[in-house]
């Protein structure tokens, strides 16, 4: 039996009878609102929230309190793991959804790694997906190949070891596991602008342009591939398509520095293309 040190004001508890409780809670869920049924979790006293831990966990969840879910897991996990230690119990992986909901992304990716080497698939999953939004890029490879020990050949995990290592600027390390990522699974739009960043280092603009074309096929908005594109643009002189890219994933990252600069240089070059033409 679970006793929370975070409890609701003493003239807020009601005591109930676990019937009483299963009953307004299944009328509550039927009814989806889960706003109300997380309220009726807090009016309980805190024996009969932790008699039914899981089922106030999911009210939290379906209602979107991430601040309150993450208290009660925190507050849970010590006692639920007194006896047995650490595990990648229901309460660890909510704790680390709460956290990326609230933008902890650092935080949320310290705690899915955790729970990958408690033995969560899923989270080393989720651990890359935080590592990209932190970012963290080294961390981004040591999830994904975690991931690949335990599941080979996976191609979500071979794009996040690409783009790791391609982030690292360990560009021939990464070709050929971009490859392999397309090979497996081809509709990975953030593994073909990985790929065609590769090319771009080693001036294959040609197949650089066709990687990134197919990665902006799979994914219009997808701003890094934009980016990536303009990039092999402005080096084959299509200045113009350059400048399109380049405003295309400004507009995604207004505060850029470096895209600024990118834009500032291609639309420059633009210019004094329109300016050359003209003179003739």
């Amino acid at each position: 039996m679970l006793l929370f040190a975070l409890q609701s004001p003493p003239a807020l508890q009601q005591s109930l009878t676990p019937q009483a409780i299963q009953a307004r809670g299944e009328a509550l869920e039927k009814a989806q609102k889960w706003n109300e049924l997380a309220d009726f979790f807090e009016s309980l006293n805190p024996k009969d929230r932790g008699y039914f831990l899981t089922y106030w966990l999911k009210a939290l969840q379906r209602a979107q309190r991430w601040d309150r879910m993450l208290e009660v897991c925190d507050a849970a996990i010590p006692q639920l793991e007194a006896k047995s230690g650490p595990k990648a119990g229901l309460e660890r992986l909510l704790r680390a959804n709460a956290l990326s909901h609230l933008g902890r992304h650092a935080d949320a990716l310290a705690a899915h790694q955790e729970n990958g080497k408690l033995g969560s698939l899923a989270s080393y999953r989720s651990a890359c997906s935080e590592a990209r939004l932190v970012p963290d890029w080294t961390s981004e490879q040591t999830c994904a190949e975690a991931l690949l020990v335990l599941k080979s050949g996976d191609p979500e995990a071979l794009a996040w070891k690409g783009e790791a290592l391609a982030q690292q600027k360990n560009f021939k390390d990464a070709e050929p596991v971009l490859r392999e990522a397309i090979k497996v699974d081809p509709k990975q739009p953030f593994a073909w602008s990985n790929l065609g960043r590769c090319l771009n280092e080693r001036k294959a603009l040609a197949e650089a342009l066709e990687a990134l074309n197919q990665a902006l096929v799979l994914d219009p908005a997808l701003h890094e591939a934009h980016y990536n594109r303009g990039r092999t643009n402005f080096e084959l002189k299509q200045f113009q398509a350059s400048v399109d890219d380049f405003r295309i994933a400004l507009a995604a990252n207004p505060n850029d520095p470096d895209l600024k600069e990118n834009l500032h240089q291609a639309a420059r070059y633009l210019k004094a293309q329109h300016n050359s033409a003209r003179s003739k």
